[in-house]
């Protein structure tokens, strides 16, 4: 997310872990040449017999177990997708599939930087928004999206208390009627929206609401801002009414929320998906199915057990700088609310996801067939195994 442009990068083993709600991608077309191109070059010098014979030599880990690949390393902007990852390195089920994972987080460059890190070889595995991927794999990006790791995105709509109240939109919604009640409230409100960049999650998101509810540029009018710091300042000066983000760049004070995960089209949207490279599907899909078999028990375990949930996941926002108690709860409750029902990616969740992107964007329209880069085999098999 851009309200950590500032900071540096980590590297996060089982003792740190951060939480960045999803950001926007931008991949350019000399950007996605030059990583494909890294990719093939760091791929190409290594045959999977020579990787086979490295990895034996250190896979006599804790498991016993050996794979083609034993280490691996997941890139990405930490947000709500990497909550079963962390509960997979935390709980032991990673060394438990004979992996050792490094997660690396990139504060820098939002979605497009972590995909480019992949296909430059930085990382074995990549978890970012499903436009983020889909995005990629149209421009010609060798990317296989193995499993999802959390569904429906979180986006809200933070608006002043004062202005709802000044234009009659109720307050608070704890159901899909109560969000659709504010929604259609801002028919003829003039409100005026701060969000991110429009290849960003928010704004695409937004647009598809506006659409889905007929809501027009009379009724609302949006403006991109290139960080969440800036939108923050325009929300507190009062240049404009609500902003529009992930939480807890929503968590503002005098504000109301407007939670837009709760109503179609982005209930029924995909949010986070696990992608790797071509190259990894080929030559370790004992890896790649190992890895996707430890994800898919991180996800059941926060599932299993909610009580524990706030405790297993608050290093990852503490180490975020988030340490509010009340926050910390509430962030690690919309985590565990939001890991949906299967790691299964859903071909009608993946068309609802593109629709939404296309509307917002409709210039730039992504054509990626479902088939063309969803490899669900490696999930379906998770499922079997862990089910």
């Amino acid at each position: 997310m851009d309200r950590k442009n500032a900071m540096g990068s980590k590297e996060s083993t089982i003792r740190r872990r951060v939480r960045r709600p999803a950001g926007a991608l931008c991949l350019t077309a000399a950007a996605l040449a030059a990583a494909t191109a890294l990719a093939a070059c760091s791929s190409g010098g290594t045959s999977s017999a020579t990787s086979a014979a490295t990895s034996a030599a250190t896979a006599a880990g804790a498991s016993g177990k050996s794979l083609s690949l034993n280490s691996v390393t997941v890139v990405g902007n930490f947000a709500t997708g990497f909550a079963p990852l962390w509960v997979a390195q935390s709980e032991g089920f990673f060394k438990s599939q004979g992996l050792n994972v490094t997660l690396k987080d990139l504060n820098t460059g939002g979605a497009s930087g972590a995909v480019t890190a992949l296909l430059g070889g930085t990382g074995q595995f990549l978890v970012v928004a499903a436009g983020a991927t889909s995005l990629a794999v149209s421009g010609g990006a060798p990317i296989k999206a193995v499993m999802q790791s959390d569904f429906a995105p979180i986006q809200q709509i933070a608006i002043s208390s004062s202005v709802a109240a000044a234009k009659g939109i109720p307050a608070s919604a704890t159901t899909a009627a109560g969000t659709e009640a504010q929604l259609k409230a801002l028919k003829g409100s003039h409100i005026k929206l701060a969000t991110t960049s429009k290849s960003g999650n928010s704004y695409i998101i937004l647009q598809a609401v506006l659409h889905q509810y007929g809501l027009s540029t009379g009724d609302v009018t949006v403006e991109t801002e290139p960080s969440s710091s800036v939108q923050i300042s325009l929300l507190k000066s009062g240049q404009v009414d609500g902003i529009v983000n992930s939480p807890p760049v929503t968590s503002q004070a005098g504000t109301d929320l407007i939670e837009l995960d709760k109503v179609p089209p982005v209930s029924a949207a995909l949010s986070d998906l696990v992608s790797t490279t071509s190259t990894m599907v080929s030559q370790h899909p004992d890896t790649v199915q190992a890895f996707v078999n430890a994800v898919t028990e991180g996800a059941e375990w926060i599932q299993k057990n909610p009580s524990q949930v706030v405790t297993a996941l608050s290093p990852l926002f503490k180490a975020d700088g988030i340490s509010d108690a009340a926050t910390v709860k509430y962030l690690a409750t919309e985590q565990a609310a939001h890991i949906g029902p299967s790691r299964v990616i859903l071909e009608s969740a993946y068309n609802n996801t593109l629709a939404m992107g296309n509307l917002a964007n409709p210039t730039t329209p992504v054509k990626v067939a479902f088939s063309s880069w969803i490899d669900n085999s490696f999930a379906q098999n998770a499922v079997k195994t862990n089910g």
